[in-house]
């Protein structure tokens, strides 16, 4: 009909936050692994939700699994739980337990990544230090980006043998949070490049619209279930 997404959710907006005993604001908690990805999203997350003037809280990925989900009680409403798609397996599972739906922000290559990746030689050979859990992931994507053989280096602690593995390597590739593993297991000298990430637009996008449809359902039900309760204590009256 002519009107952008932005008047959309706008107009939604505006007729959904009006006073009333049951209306709430859509709540969405962002589970990361360390405060250091939970401060590197969040305000990533509240800039993609911000029209809908939504909540936003961050939940840290081993608290949350250990205790099964329990921050999601303690902050009730939550209205839709997202993860980065690495830890959805069981970040879904324990969503599923609370009745919460969860979905996954999807990241690829920062621009500054993917130029430094593509003016590689062909064939040159990547030495790699990464977490284990994005050790495959990240090894892919360098595979796709420059078509570049790959050595694994250490995920853990450094070791002479995860030395030895990454010796005579043409570049040298880390993930977020190795500083300290890389300065210890790369030959001294070498240059290390930080592999970033940058959201997808469209997986926020995506985020934005179901929370709103998620949120309108939640509090559609909330409103019935109020209706239902006034109509049982009248008849009981």
């Amino acid at each position: 009909m002519g009107f952008s997404d932005s008047e959309i959710l706008d107009t939604i907006h505006d007729l959904t936050a009006g006073p009333g005993p049951t209306r709430q604001r859509p709540r969405l908690a962002f589970i990361g692994e360390g405060q250091r990805v939970l401060d590197k999203y969040m305000p990533i997350m509240r800039e993609a939700v911000a029209s809908l003037d939504a909540e936003v809280i961050g939940l840290d990925l081993t608290e949350f699994i250990e205790n099964d989900g329990a921050a999601l009680e303690e902050n009730d409403p939550v209205h839709l739980i997202v993860s980065i798609v690495s830890w959805m397996g069981a970040v879904r599972e324990i969503g599923l337990r609370h009745d919460i739906q969860t979905v996954g922000l999807l990241v690829e290559p920062a621009p500054e990544t993917k130029r430094i990746l593509a003016a590689l030689p062909y064939g040159s050979k990547i030495g790699l230090i990464s977490e284990p859990r994005y050790v495959t992931n990240v090894a892919a994507i360098i595979e796709q980006l420059c078509g570049c053989p790959i050595r694994r280096g250490p995920g853990i602690e450094a070791t002479k043998a995860a030395g030895k593995t990454l010796e005579d390597c043409d570049a040298y590739v880390r993930t977020f949070r190795t500083e300290k593993l890389a300065a210890a297991v790369v030959p001294e000298g070498a240059e290390v490049t930080e592999f970033k990430f940058l959201p997808v637009k469209a997986s926020l996008d995506h985020i934005e619209g179901l929370l709103l449809k998620v949120w309108l359902e939640s509090d559609q039900d909330a409103d019935e279930g109020a209706d239902q309760l006034v109509d049982q204590e009248a008849k009981q009256g």
